[in-house]
């Protein structure tokens, strides 16, 4: 590897060191500095030593730094831990002691003290050293025999898991377990076995577990273990869809909506509508039915094939194929002998505007109001003194398709509209 641009940091030695990557597999080297830029000046520290002592914490130590100086250009310095500016001293401070010098995560630190301003005229020196072995750092952390035992179900998508394995130098004594991908918790490893009553169903025939231990200090690498197991029979064998059952509503303006119904047993937690492949949404089970789908283009070339799956139990479906509809082009309105109404918005939610346009310049006065249902049963009336323009309030009507009747002074109108 060349490097046309080392940086050089003021003394007469630098250093290199490289590691692979996510590990504490690592190789320093130090080196003499070419000549072009010692060009004998008068700085020039030697001798720099540090003697490690105890730890301090579970990610510091005591240090002892003591170095010798030549011509300093001024009493003061500055030293740095692992790259990263710790303080500035003076000489008179020499032996200094540092009491919570911070490791760095592997098996070796290093410090480095420089005088001046950081320039290209300053005057520096690196030690590379040995962490103390209370660190623990004799070793790389080792996840090994990471063993799931699974138990009886505890919902429709929760079970119970016992988690153990063991570990050799260990960062700390706390680990992260993740369910599928997610985490789902902190321990100690004292709790080994752990036992765990709700651990999430992923949907499928096999689940996954990882374990990391939860590092100590930024720059320790992962110490991870990964594990894939079957799922308990108990949440694969009951949940059933059938009977789906996909009613065409009337035609509007050459389209339509789809109604779609189906019966269930010991489900997940949510389902998915597929329409000819494409999953159109996502909804819970307690998702009130009719699904309404739309508005469709009823155009006489699209075959409408319907599925309702399980979003998470594989297998647990049933589909249904409506063929293609045939919708002539008609305004957004039914049309009379005595005129036509306008639903408006359609689908409505709480509040649908009505309008009646009459072919004669007359109004068509008091009028009774009945609401069906697709299957036929009556579900509002109200009388509106004047139904040439009212609104009406379905915020208590269920999710689906209905049929307006108004019966006028110059006879009956209708219209269908949908209510999400």
């Amino acid at each position: 590897l060349t490097i046309p641009n080392f940086p050089w940091n003021g003394g007469n030695n630098d250093i290199v060191k490289v590691c692979m990557n996510n590990s504490n597999c690592c190789e320093s080297k130090e080196f003499d500095v070419p000549d072009c830029l010692i060009q004998g000046g008068p700085c020039s520290i030697s001798n720099l030593s540090v003697e490690v002592g105890t730890c301090t914490s579970d990610s510091t130590y005591k240090v002892v730094v003591n170095f010798s100086v030549s011509n300093p250009p001024s009493n003061v310095f500055s030293l740095w831990a692992n790259g990263v500016l710790l303080g500035t001293y003076e000489i008179s401070q020499l032996p200094l002691v540092i009491s919570n010098f911070p490791w760095d995560g592997g098996t070796k630190d290093f410090v480095k003290v420089c005088f001046g301003n950081g320039g290209i005229s300053t005057c520096c020196a690196i030690k590379e050293f040995n962490v103390p072995d209370c660190l623990n750092p004799t070793g790389p952390c080792t996840i090994t025999n990471l063993i799931v035992e699974t138990g009886a179900c505890t919902g429709n998508a929760t079970y119970k898991v016992v988690v153990n394995f063991n570990v050799s130098n260990p960062a700390s004594n706390q680990f992260e377990l993740y369910a599928n991908g997610v985490l789902f918790g902190t321990y100690n490893l004292s709790q080994l076995p752990l036992a765990i009553d709700n651990f999430p169903w992923g949907g499928g025939a096999n689940d996954q577990i990882k374990v990391c231990i939860v590092p100590n200090a930024p720059n320790v690498a992962l110490c991870c273990a990964f594990k894939s197991f079957q799922t308990p029979s108990c949440l694969n064998d009951d949940c059933k869809i059938y009977d789906l059952v996909v009613l065409k509503s009337p035609c509007l303006c050459g389209q339509f909506f789809a109604l779609l119904q189906f019966k269930y047993t010991n489900p997940g937690q949510s389902f998915d509508v597929v329409l000819n492949g494409n999953v159109e949404a996502t909804y819970p089970y307690n998702f009130p039915q009719p699904i309404i789908v739309g508005p469709l283009n009823g155009d006489n070339t699209t075959e409408y094939k319907f599925l309702i799956k399980d979003h998470n139990v594989a297998g647990c479906a049933d589909d249904f194929n409506l063929g293609k509809v045939d919708c002539p082009q008609s305004p957004t309105f039914s049309p009379t002998d005595g005129g036509s109404v306008i639903l408006a918005p359609n689908p409505a939610s709480d509040w649908l505007n009505v309008l009646v346009q009459l072919r004669s310049a007359g109004k068509p006065g008091q009028s009774s109001v009945d609401v069906y249902h697709a299957d036929g049963r009556l579900m509002m009336s109200r009388i509106v003194p004047d139904a040439s323009n009212f609104q009406l309030d379905i915020s208590n009507l269920p999710a689906g398709m209905y049929r307006m009747v108004l019966q006028t002074e110059v006879g009956r109108l209708d219209g269908t509209f949908a209510k999400q």
